[in-house]
């Protein structure tokens, strides 16, 4: 395996610039085409002592940069799914200073019952940023692109304001399914139109407190998200939400109700793949994933991401 080798800037600056890039991605997308694009963005925005190596590797990154959702859906890894958020009501939350530092830290205050359900995100972010370290120090090619890949996907998951919420569905004020709306069906409508530039990485000289400081900013914005919602909502005389011959609402492979397009166009699409998924969803997903030419490198390391 060929060793990487950067000169043109200090590992701990190269570092902390790849977390800067990935952080400062503005557009609230997620889903599958939001994280792809997020990862894509990133690479492109790089310095240039570490920008050649992962744009040789950028088709990994982009493919990859779902993994963390395929491994907490599709293989349905218990472990993965604390990790994508943090419900900080759950927490009382007040301010960065009054948490935990580190994941073993918050175990010690609120045991392994409370993390699982309530979220360990901005912690597992930094465990990944110290494995992402020794990856690159030690010349790891596979294990830090692997680890890079799952770190944009983690970052992106903290900018977007559900994921920092208890009411992460709408599920307590008569919602549910603006999760995927919003980070799936709306990237997916106007993805197009979106800015994905990013300005040059800086240096953060503190990545606790930048971890923080996102999850902060992220969660002030979700009553202004579900309220917009709200009033959307209001103005729609039928139900907002996709359903079958029968009324029933219709969930995304992902357990999500749906909205309803805001074009035919896209409802026809959206009721079309519902119904291709009904007919073989287990085929269909494994022959997308065999399509990615990944199937078996997630099998292959849904054990090695436990030892990360």
């Amino acid at each position: 395996m060929k060793k990487i080798t950067l000169t043109l800037c200090p590992m701990k600056r190269i570092i902390i610039a790849l977390l800067l890039i990935l952080a400062n991605l503005k557009s609230f997308a997620w889903g599958e085409w939001g994280h792809q694009h997020i990862n894509k963005a990133a690479v492109f925005a790089l310095p240039l002592a570490m920008r050649v190596f992962f744009y040789n590797h950028a088709d990994y990154l982009v493919i990859e940069s779902v993994g963390p959702d395929l491994r907490k859906y599709m293989m349905n890894d218990k472990v993965e799914f604390a990790r994508h958020f943090v419900n900080l009501e759950d927490y009382n939350y007040t301010s960065a200073a009054d948490m935990p530092v580190t994941l073993k830290d918050a175990t010690a205050r609120y045991g392994d019952s409370v993390l699982n359900k309530s979220g360990i995100l901005p912690w597992y972010i930094e465990i990944m940023m110290d494995k992402l370290t020794t990856a690159m120090k030690q010349g790891r090619t596979a294990e830090l692109l692997f680890i890079a890949a799952d770190l944009g996907h983690y970052i992106a998951d903290a900018h977007m304001p559900l994921h920092t919420s208890s009411n992460h569905d709408g599920q307590l004020t008569d919602q549910r399914g603006i999760h995927a709306f919003w980070e799936s069906q709306l990237p997916e409508l106007f993805g197009a139109q979106y800015n994905l530039h990013t300005a040059n990485a800086r240096y953060i000289k503190d990545i606790h407190q930048e971890v923080w400081n996102i999850i902060e900013h992220s969660h002030s914005l979700a009553a202004a998200l579900l309220s917009a919602d709200k009033q959307l909502k209001q103005s729609f005389k039928s139900s907002m939400y996709i359903t079958d011959a029968s009324g029933k609402m219709i969930k995304n492979k992902f357990g999500h109700l749906q909205y309803r397009g805001r074009t035919s166009k896209y409802t026809f699409r959206i009721l079309a793949c519902q119904a291709n998924r009904r007919a073989a969803r287990s085929d269909s997903d494994a022959l997308r994933l065999v399509d990615r030419r990944s199937l078996f490198d997630h099998f292959r390391r849904k054990s090695f991401i436990r030892d990360l």
